[in-house]
């Protein structure tokens, strides 16, 4: 199952968003981002100490663009399959 850490007050706000319109399982650790660089939990998982942090299973991403890419990766729907048209998703997401 994923875990979202991260608070809603933040950038981790894109994340549930867009693992809540995927319809994906996940477990929302709310943690504020103001504490979140002293959490020695936190700290071992994402030694950057920022959110969101993202965890599937043994694999842990940061940074919510790319969390957000990585999910939409995994859905037909929102990642094209063509090297041209992924340059594309990417060109505008880094604009965005």
């Amino acid at each position: 199952m994923l875990e979202i850490y991260g608070t809603v007050h933040s950038r981790t706000l894109r994340v549930l968003w867009m693992a809540c319109e995927l319809e994906l399982d996940f477990v929302h650790h709310p943690l504020d981002w103001q504490r979140c660089g002293q959490d020695a939990d936190y700290l071992a998982l994402n030694p950057a100490g920022t959110i969101p942090a993202l965890k599937d299973g043994d694999f842990v991403l940061a940074e919510s663009l790319a969390i957000n890419l990585y999910l939409a990766g995994r859905e037909p729907r929102l990642w094209p399959q063509d090297e041209q048209r992924q340059a594309l998703a990417l060109q505008w997401s880094f604009w965005a």
